[in-house]
């Protein structure tokens, strides 16, 4: 960790001139733990009812040199019995150049694409999230942010833009570290990713689009000479609280057998006071078997939340799903409810 410090504040020392005069470093703690209980009816679901809990202890370290360059190193300690008890580290480097990060967090792709709208605090069909589409069936595989767009918490550096006009693109470079090493070259898959981002009102109306590329080598397939790729795209207007978009993705793969993936993903949401409300609809128009993803494989989430004090938010949700799961040769089609709780601090 100490050596990605160095290297990041060298990086930005030497590439952008002046000299960092060393200040008092900023300490800042939080966190978050989600718990939740619900039931889940599903043929290829042994446990009926899940007991969620979730939780993350963050460390923030922060220091503004004299030459307006601010450093920051951020830690985050999985508490809920990880054995990769680091589920992401990362150091960096900000000023009018932009943003230079180095370690384990995602990449511009996934970060800067976005999600459709729809989901609430605690369901979303399009990214995995709640009992259903998460914690409890895996056989619901309506995960439009994972294959290619999604590399995870490999090591890796990242590029950043200034924002300008609600504007911002970025660059990230995975070399197919693992994120709980303190090294790279595992055999993961080597991840170049470009992503771009445009938020902006006009008068009442709010626009938000986001797309992203990626290309990477899955050594999973055995080296296969051609380079699969991943692209994605979203859209949103708001108006008066409600919210409403769509999600697209693509991951195209050149191995021998394996069909490209593609989804869409529409939802909206509707915030007013401490109330939010979420409907969310995800369809795969394109599958891969091996993957666990097949043609026409759909999901339905829906959730309210009310912030019951600041840092607390409680909610429940409603989810269905079918899929063909081919990996154990059944139709499924399974649904879920469930209460939770989720505390910031």
């Amino acid at each position: 960790m100490k050596k990605l410090l160095m290297g990041a504040s060298a990086l930005a020392i030497a590439g952008f001139g002046g000299t960092a005069v060393a200040q008092e470093w900023s300490v800042r703690t939080g966190g978050f733990m989600t718990a939740g209980i619900g039931y889940v009816d599903a043929d290829a679901h042994k446990a009926e009812v899940e007991v969620v809990n979730n939780a993350e202890v963050i460390f923030n370290f922060t220091l503004v040199a004299d030459n307006g360059i601010t450093f920051n190193t951020k830690v985050e300690f999985e508490a809920n019995g990880s054995s990769n008890n680091a589920d992401e580290y990362v150091a960096s480097a900000q000023g009018s150049f932009g943003r230079i990060e180095i370690g384990s967090e995602d990449g511009v792709h996934d970060r800067l694409a976005g999600e459709a709208p729809g989901s609430a605090a605690f369901t979303s069909s399009a990214d995995g999230g709640g009992l259903l589409f998460d914690y409890a069936s895996g056989e619901m595989p309506f995960q439009l942010d994972s294959e290619g767009r999604n590399s995870g918490d490999n090591l890796k550096i990242t590029y950043f833009t200034p924002k300008f006009s609600g504007f911002q693109a970025g660059f990230s470079y995975s070399p197919g570290g693992d994120g709980g090493t303190s090294s790279t070259g595992s055999s993961d898959a080597e991840v170049i990713e470009f992503g771009a981002a445009y938020k902006n009102t006009f008068g009442d109306i709010g626009v938000s689009l986001g797309a992203g590329y990626s290309t990477f080598q899955d050594n999973r397939f055995g080296g296969a000479a051609d380079r699969d790729q991943s692209y994605s795209f979203m859209g949103a207007l708001s108006y008066a609280g409600f919210t409403a978009g769509a999600q697209y993705g693509v991951t195209e793969y050149n191995a021998a057998g394996f069909d490209d993936v593609e989804g869409l993903g529409v939802g909206v949401e509707y915030a007013t006071g401490p109330w939010g409300f979420g409907l969310q609809y995800t369809v795969m128009l394109g599958g891969n078997g091996a993957e666990g993803y097949n043609e026409d494989d759909w999901g339905l989430s829906a959730g309210v939340d009310y912030a019951l004090a600041p840092g607390v938010t409680v909610g429940g949700i409603v989810e269905y799903g079918e899929a063909d799961n081919a990996p154990v040769g059944v139709d499924d089609d399974a649904w879920a409810v469930g209460v939770f709780s989720n505390f910031n601090f």
